[in-house]
């Protein structure tokens, strides 16, 4: 809606309509920033991989800010996020699997995490999933650590933490839905009755 102050010449007041969609166009940036991610490991420039991924780590951690700050959440901007997040992760690892760096098993438990949590979120109330963000915080610094240390032992540490973590991810959103799910059926069998 185009508004009279607006057509007078006042910028302002549109810029303030806009800033509540920043934190969704970060976000977008950091979506498609993943094919980038993808392209600049498996040509080996791994300084602009570095920048690239360091963008995507900061518009994660600006993006959360930002909605909070508008007021602005929703459920839809939770999926986008989570699936930025996972594009960069997976567009990352799929490119070190590619160049043997890491095995493809990985990647593929990467998606069945993601591939759970998008599962067990649509049977929950919330989709807010601490344990995942700690597990993508996680997996952002393993890439980053990949891409400035090439060394062996250091890769099979972050094999080693990268395997765990989403191993204990798939361990706690599972736990966490039979739990939620396990409440919703027992308060649909025994309702509160009030007297």
């Amino acid at each position: 809606m185009v508004t009279r102050q607006f057509c007078a010449g006042s910028g302002g007041s549109r810029r303030l309509e806009l800033l509540p969609l920043l934190p969704q166009l970060l976000t977008g940036l950091r979506l498609a920033s993943a094919p980038l991610v993808w392209w600049l490991v498996t040509r080996l420039e791994l300084q602009a991989a570095f920048a690239c991924l360091g963008f995507a780590m900061v518009s994660d951690a600006a993006d959360g800010s930002l909605v909070r700050r508008f007021g602005t959440p929703s459920r839809a901007g939770a999926y986008f996020d989570a699936t930025a997040d996972f594009a960069v992760i997976a567009a990352a690892f799929s490119a070190f699997a590619y160049l043997d760096i890491y095995p493809v098993w990985l990647v593929a438990l990467i998606a069945l995490a993601f591939l759970v949590f998008l599962l067990s979120s649509c049977l929950t109330s919330t989709i807010y999933d601490p344990v995942g963000r700690y597990i993508g915080g996680i997996l952002f610094v393993a890439i980053a650590a990949t891409l400035l240390l090439q060394d062996l032992l250091l890769q099979f540490v972050i094999l080693s933490a990268a395997t765990a973590s989403l191993t204990i991810t798939l361990g706690a959103r599972a736990a966490y839905t039979l739990a939620t799910r396990r409440q919703i059926l027992i308060g649909a069998r025994y309702p509160k009755t009030s007297l």
